[in-house]
């Protein structure tokens, strides 16, 4: 019951911040090419999407007792994950949608991912290139942040035919800029031997 009150708790303060930054401080989530005085500031805050942590927390702890939707049947979960996206992205052309679309969309998205991912990593190579991107997942987040502002910023403006066409070129300029980093820090040699070590792995 503890775990099942955080989750409730923190669904709360989130539906309830993030109604006040769109109706009160007239802000919008930062992936919407619209005008308003508030603009995607107030969602830049932890808690426009503390519940989408605490439930990637709960779905860890599930995870190490066994339980959880990481262990769903692949039918059950590419499902729920199909209906949730499809409601959240929905919800992301209506004003009122915003206040719960962000809160929907990683949920069906992660869900349809694993089962996806799940399927494809029964090829070693894959295996390999999934392991190595997992070591730096949080890092490539992170980053991509950076990327997306400034490419908004500096060359698609408000442009949404633009930003579907660069998007892939965004996705794989942040990978590099990943990779380009992380051969600083540990340097080539130390690279090259943490890929040995994830392809023995697989």
């Amino acid at each position: 019951m503890g775990a099942t009150n955080l989750l409730w708790i923190s669904v709360l303060l989130t539906v309830g911040y993030r109604a006040v930054a769109v109706y009160q401080f007239d802000g919008h989530p930062t992936y919407v090419l619209t005008d308003g005085s508030g603009n995607g500031v107030p969602f830049l805050l932890v808690f426009a999407k503390l519940s989408t942590f605490v439930l990637g927390m709960m779905a860890a702890h599930f995870y190490c007792k066994g339980k959880g939707p990481i262990f769903w049947q692949p039918q059950r979960a590419l499902m729920t994950g199909i209906i949730v996206y499809a409601l959240g992205f929905v919800c992301q052309f209506y004003q009122w949608g915003w206040v719960v679309a962000d809160l929907l969309l990683p949920v069906g998205l992660s869900l349809c991912c694993m089962v996806i991912l799940r399927s494809l990593v029964q090829q070693q190579q894959i295996k390999f290139l999934f392991l190595g991107l997992g070591i730096y997942s949080y890092s490539y987040f992170l980053i991509s942040s950076l990327v997306v502002t400034y490419a908004v910023k500096l060359v698609i403006q408000d442009d949404e035919f633009l930003y579907a066409l660069m998007l892939p070129a965004i996705v794989v300029s942040t990978l590099v800029l990943l990779l380009w980093q992380t051969i600083s820090v540990l340097g080539c040699k130390e690279f090259w031997q943490v890929c040995c070590m994830m392809w023995t792995m697989c």
